[in-house]
């Protein structure tokens, strides 16, 4: 046993702890700043600290580098108080590293003074001085330079011709040079650009490794994917923390206690009103245009790539299959990676969301629209053809009333996709409501996260509703439908729907800014120095079967779950209502802040990124299940049900057995979208 009471000797199996603190009280206005805190730091763990502004986060590492006493409780640094003596406390403070927001460097001083400034503790006054006059310990600086990827050619230099990059990594550098055992960091990444946070932070998490430990407080949660345990810190108390095994760890439950919580007691700030009704309004807008322009080039790339037209047309269907193998790349990849190509070349203007959206969704009402066409009988076409009729009016009459219901019904789908498409492009930083929702859960702020969300799910089951209503008055057929449908009575107000939804759009686009011409305007990018041998040398193989692995196992998962569900609650009607408002939460949760959330709780990997996607996807199959189940009329289940079956028994017989094959195919449709979200849940660490 050490002196702290835990064991952390050679024979007791667990590393040496390098910080304790027990029930550490530090008094405040109005309340604690902190109260009863109680953590455990071991060699060689890496654990975040998170919380909002004013949760005591700088507090707790003040007193865990000395610079703060508590009022009440102890503090052991590798298993010893602080001692009592001046120079044996100096001597304990020089084995701890801090890592400042504000950097903290001497400024007047070259880069080499400032990396020695942290052998000082150790010097004493000549060799101090000497430091001033000429360089020392070179070959030792070099290599901390060379350790944060800096080059040694710097030392000379003053401190003010650095870069903001550099002077973080000097920062650092400084810090290893110390050679601590407790490594501590006060929000070092609260101000950098995402790029140059996710750097820094991989090269923090890089020297935490035994026999130092590192404790580093954030604001962020899509940066904690790296840590060994996450702590909560809230009003200056933790929950109880310990490292669980295998994809679970510690301190994340009562984070996530607190994000139910809020749902129940969502903010009702006027400010965050007004602007979440902006951000929601900016998302619906850009949901609207990026559909109206898929849905325009999608017919036309359908009716481009179909072999019918092709063969009508042209006496030939090659063309129509190389036209389809060309529309599979910008099919294959993501709107958020569109998104974030388009604002590298022409800058952040909504124009950018709004073609996020439509290049990838045209391509696959594309596909969608020439394997409708091509699955039309041709019998009437050909009639008119034998009459004499020319190709392009026997198509528009033969094969254009047919195929009216089943591309209103898809669009009416990808409609309600565009609208969760137009949110996960704003927690990119693309615009809209997805913006506010990143912002209020990387402040942890989730009472102002809640009321975001309440507002995004009203106008999704608004929108789900009034499409579900008119499918249905225009005779459209559902998702699972295998009959073909007709324009029947309803086709002229369909028409006039379509025209009277030219002039909103029109307004919507002014209305957000959206300037064509703008994107004809190409942006400087950086030189391109492609690095060949790096790129071969990255492990393709094991990339591309962990990223198969990820579809296959949420897709398993979201196909999977849904019908078990259903029977599961078949014989109560509250728990079919408990379902529907679970995958509306799925549907509603884009899946990367579902995996921030699960990061609070699990380590990132395949099953945390599985558990994100298969959440979103199960919302959206389990809801078309549902209206399927409900579309294929009970005749066959009441007669189970009156021979005696049980509920579960009767809904698998009677219903599911008629949907399987839609369902299966549905789903193996979802496995396709999913391995093109992997991206989504891979950007922000989950996997």
């Amino acid at each position: 046993m050490n002196r702290s009471g835990s064991p952390s000797g050679p024979g007791s199996g667990s590393p040496p702890l390098v910080l304790e603190l027990r029930d550490v009280t530090v008094p405040g206005r109005g309340a604690d700043r902190l109260a009863g805190v109680s953590l455990q730091l071991r060699a060689g763990e890496r654990v975040a600290l998170l919380g909002a502004s004013g949760a005591g986060k700088s507090t707790l590492l003040a007193v865990a580098n000395g610079l703060l006493q508590p009022s009440g409780g102890e503090l052991f640094w590798e298993g010893a108080p602080p001692a009592r003596s001046q120079r044996l406390r100096q001597r304990q403070r020089a084995r701890i590293g801090t890592l400042w927001q504000d950097l903290r460097l001497i400024e007047e001083l070259s880069v080499q003074q400032n990396l020695n400034a942290a052998r000082l503790a150790e010097w004493g006054w000549p060799r101090a001085l000497r430091n001033l006059l000429q360089p020392l310990e070179t070959a030792a600086n070099a290599a901390a330079l060379r350790q944060v990827d800096l080059d040694p050619a710097l030392l000379p230099q003053s401190v003010t011709a650095l870069s903001g990059g550099q002077r973080q990594r000097l920062a650092i550098a400084r810090l290893l040079r110390q050679q601590p055992t407790l490594l501590l960091a006060d929000e070092p990444l609260a101000h950098l650009d995402p790029r140059l946070a996710a750097e820094l932070l991989t090269l923090l998490l890089r020297q935490a490794t035994a026999p130092r430990a590192l404790l580093l407080s954030l604001h962020r949660p899509d940066l904690v994917s790296g840590f060994d345990r996450v702590l909560a810190l809230r009003a200056g108390r933790l929950p109880l923390a310990a490292v669980l095994p295998a994809v679970v760890h510690g301190g994340g439950w009562e984070l996530i206690g607190q994000f139910a919580f809020a749902a129940i007691t969502p903010s009702g700030d006027h400010v965050l009103l007004a602007s979440a009704l902006r951000g929601l309004g900016v998302t619906v807008a850009v949901a609207l245009l990026g559909w109206a322009v898929s849905l325009a080039l999608g017919l036309v790339g359908g009716v481009l790539s179909s072999r019918t037209v092709w063969r009508t047309m042209a006496g030939r269907v090659w063309p129509a299959g190389a036209l389809r193998r060309l529309l599979a790349i910008p099919r294959s990849i993501h709107e958020l990676l569109w998104g974030l190509l388009l604002l590298q070349l022409v800058g952040l203007q909504p124009a950018v969301a709004v073609l996020a959206i439509a290049i990838p969704y045209a391509a696959l009402v594309a596909r969608v629209v020439s394997d409708l066409l091509d699955a039309l009988p041709t019998a009437p076409l050909e009639a008119l053809r034998a009459a004499g009729a020319a190709a392009p009016a026997a198509l528009l009459t033969a094969l254009g009333p047919a195929l009216l219901p089943g591309v209103f019904s898809y669009g009416g789908y990808r409609l309600e996709c565009a609208l969760r498409s137009a949110t996960l492009l704003g927690v990119f930083g693309l615009g809209g409501l997805g913006t506010e929702l990143r912002l209020t859960l990387q402040s942890l702020q989730f009472h102002e996260l809640w009321t975001c969300l309440w507002l995004l799910l009203a106008v999704m089951l608004l929108l789900e509703g009034l499409v579900r209503l008119l499918r249905r008055r225009w005779g459209m057929p559902g998702r699972f439908g295998l009959a073909a449908g007709a324009v029947g009575s309803r086709g002229r107000e369909l028409l006039l729907a379509t025209l009277a939804l030219l002039p909103v759009l029109l307004l919507l686009a002014l209305a957000l800014g959206v300037n064509p011409a703008a994107l004809l305007v190409v942006q400087a990018l950086p030189p391109f120095h492609p690095d060949c041998p790096a790129v071969l040398a990255l492990p393709w193989g094991a990339m591309v079967g962990s990223t198969l692995l990820l579809t296959l196992l949420a897709a398993a998962l979201a196909v999977g779950v849904a019908p078990l569900l259903l029977l599961l609650v078949a014989p109560w009607p509250w728990g079919r209502l408990l379902l529907q408002g679970l995958w509306a939460l799925g549907r509603l949760w884009p899946p990367p802040l579902t995996a921030l959330l699960l990061l609070f709780v699990l380590k990132p990997g395949l099953i945390t990124a599985a558990l994100a996607l298969a959440f979103h996807n199960l919302g959206v199959l389990g809801r078309l299940l549902l209206e399927a189940a409900d579309a294929a009329g009970g005749g066959a289940e009441a007669a189970l049900r009156c021979a005696g079956c049980g509920p579960r028994l009767a809904l698998f017989y009677g219903r599911f057995s008629g949907l399987s094959r839609s369902y299966l195919a549905y789903g193996a449709y979802r496995a396709d979208v999913i391995l093109r979200e992997t991206v989504v849940v891979g950007l922000v660490g989950a996997a």
